[in-house]
């Protein structure tokens, strides 16, 4: 046998992980679901799927993860308390708004400015 030459033993089968979520099936070796979830306990966000705060439905709380819009926007919607990691809890929607309570406070965007907040 060469030196440096890898041979996989023909009597072990390659143990495969077949997991179902919202995109469909995905099959992955146990060294690929190693890494994976290796990489979602370092990272958290990594697989938190990502959905505009517009599109949370009411009674549901989420994790703000990033804001979108040019800086003014940005600081519009920080100062009202939608800072990265914070908890939100959608109370309902009236009008076109979208109401939540952030940080013990209820606010009250509008539905264009609620869709610049990714949530998960």
């Amino acid at each position: 046998m060469q030196k440096g030459l890898v041979v996989a033993n023909p009597f072990r089968r390659p143990q495969v992980l077949v997991t179902a979520n919202r995109k469909g099936v995905s099959v992955m070796t146990s060294e690929q679901a190693v890494s994976s979830k290796f990489q979602r306990e370092r990272n958290p966000m990594v697989s938190a799927p990502q959905i505009p705060l517009a599109m949370v439905s009411g009674g549901e709380t989420v994790k703000v993860l990033s804001i979108r819009g040019k800086d003014e926007v940005q600081r519009f919607l920080r100062n009202l308390g939608f800072i990265e990691g914070a908890e939100v809890t959608v109370i309902s929607e009236l009008g076109g708004n979208v109401i939540v309570s952030v940080k013990g406070t209820r606010v009250a965007v509008s539905k264009s400015m609620a869709a610049r907040v990714v949530t998960g």
